[in-house]
């Protein structure tokens, strides 16, 4: 092998070479981003709303904002198209470079119904900007009726389509008109307990201690007081000139119910078996029988008194076993009795099979149990209202809604109570149940 010998001027050259042509190659680059015309600077929008954000409370109907222009070149500005639910004092205008306007909105709320409504305002300017304004609007429509007084006792008539409902506060019994919102007050001079109005509806018994005040509801007036010997739990008007007072549990000894005679003012105690005290009655729809259960006692069984002679008259108590948990309620063809524990028995001349179990509503837990019931045939439901369960317990409040049922005692849903707004003082608030 023949080795040969390179000369060193050969790698200089080689080197100096290179050197110049990166040297070269670089310049060549940074020309061509100097000289690059294409490379765009980024756009910004010279229309600015601000805040571009309104929030409209449930007691703040009014706001502002300003339009401003923050290029270098006046332009001509418009709201791009009106809002259903808020008014713009101005749509359209013209802003020098630096200028703004000042806008006031106002909120219509004839159509928002009850909500929490989010919807957007686009601005646009004669450069071809377009900027969004984002709304807020809360509204509550109140369809509760909101009342002065605590109510002690109601009842609902519905030849009229009034409640009828006794306070303890200014000694007032209360005329309700769920439709129009009206209500008329009757003074009855001595603090109401319990109030029954008469199959008719022309006439109300307000039950008080050791007296009842008979109320013409056609006049609504004060036609009569009456003087008994009793505190009364509940009180059924029979609307047969007689007027049943149950005895609470207070003092000592047997306990009648007191048969106040409309015409003469007399009182007789019913015939039969004297009663436990703080009873809870219901007149059947018939008008012959009353139907009666010792309030406070969960085994209490119920009693049946015959009225159509007028002094009740003990018939028979329910059968061993049968508990209706201290209130009952009537179906409106009389043919159902409705318990507190939810149980659901016959009701019939027949001894037989009168107050024995028919069906059971169902509820969370077994121990649930109802605080108010009612039925309407024409919708063919059971209404109720629960009480709570938490944690697997019962408690003494109700719940914040109300169960449906079908006649055969078949759960059909639920309609949520409307819930109540209260202010913060500040346009907002919050709604509570």
């Amino acid at each position: 092998m023949i080795l040969r010998k390179e000369h060193p001027f050969c790698f200089i050259s080689l080197f100096l070479f290179g050197f110049i042509f990166c040297l070269s190659n670089c310049k060549k680059q940074d020309d061509s981003v100097v000289g690059n015309s294409n490379v765009e600077e980024p756009v910004v929008s010279d229309l600015v709303i601000t805040p571009n954000q309104i929030h409209f409370g449930y007691f703040q109907d009014t706001t502002t904002l300003f339009i401003k222009n923050i290029g270098k070149t006046a332009f001509d500005w418009s709201l791009k198209e009106q809002l259903d639910f808020v008014d713009f004092s101005i749509v359209s205008g013209n802003l020098d470079a630096g200028d703004s306007i000042l806008i006031t909105l106002v909120l219509d709320r004839t159509d928002l119904g009850s909500s929490d409504k989010t919807f957007k305002a686009t601005f646009e300017n004669s450069h071809d900007f377009e900027e969004q304004l984002s709304i807020r609007a809360k509204h509550h429509i109140e369809e509760k009726l909101l009342l002065e007084y605590p109510i002690v006792d109601a009842e609902y008539d519905n030849n009229n389509d009034v409640i009828i409902a006794i306070t303890s506060q200014g000694e007032l019994l209360l005329r309700i008109n769920p439709e129009t919102k009206e209500i008329d007050v009757l003074e009855v001079h001595k603090i109401p307990l319990c109030v029954s109005i008469s199959p008719d509806g022309k006439y109300a018994a307000v039950g008080q201690s050791g007296a009842v005040s008979y109320i013409n509801l056609e006049t609504f007036t004060l036609e009569k007081i009456y003087s008994t010997n009793t505190r009364p739990s509940d009180i059924v008007l029979g609307g047969n000139d007689w007027v049943y007072l149950f005895p609470d549990n207070t003092g000592l000894g047997w306990k009648w119910i007191n048969c106040l005679y409309l015409p003469s003012g007399g009182i007789i105690p019913n015939e039969g078996s004297h009663v436990w005290g703080n009873n809870k009655a219901k007149r059947h729809p018939s008008g012959n029988y009353i139907y009666a259960v010792t309030n406070g006692i969960s085994s209490a069984g119920a009693e049946k008194y015959d009225i159509s002679e007028g002094v009740a008259k003990h018939l028979y108590d329910s059968p061993w076993a049968q508990h209706f948990n201290g209130n009952i309620w009537i179906s409106e063809d009389g043919s159902r009795l409705y318990s507190k524990g939810r149980s659901v028995f016959t009701s019939s001349q027949d001894q037989n099979i009168d107050m024995t179990s028919q069906a059971e509503l169902p509820a969370d837990h077994i121990f649930q149990k109802i605080v108010e019931l009612d039925e309407s045939m024409t919708a063919n439901k059971v209404y109720a209202i629960y009480y709570t369960m938490e944690d697997g317990f019962p408690f003494a409040h109700p719940e914040r809604f109300i169960r449906k049922h079908n006649a055969h005692a078949e759960y059909r849903g639920k309609i949520k109570m409307p819930q109540f707004l209260v202010p913060d003082g500040n346009g907002n608030g919050a709604l509570y149940p």
